[in-house]
């Protein structure tokens, strides 16, 4: 009976840390979408800016 009263708060124990992991992982994954998210808006973007200077670039040098 001992054994039995001393195994529970361990089951307890890491019931609640696999809680606590499951916890963190859903956390990373939600904000790692969002990083990903802005990331790719922010590479489009710069993509698009990078191409707009370069014809800027190409216009300018292409006049004088």
């Amino acid at each position: 009976m001992n054994k039995s009263i001393k195994e529970k708060p361990l089951l307890s124990t890491q019931a609640s840390r696999l809680n606590e992991d499951v916890t963190n992982f859903c956390f990373i994954i939600h904000y790692g979408r969002k990083l990903f998210a802005l990331h790719t808006i922010y590479a489009n973007f710069k993509s698009v800016y990078v191409k707009t200077l370069a014809d800027y670039d190409n216009l300018t040098t292409n006049k004088s």
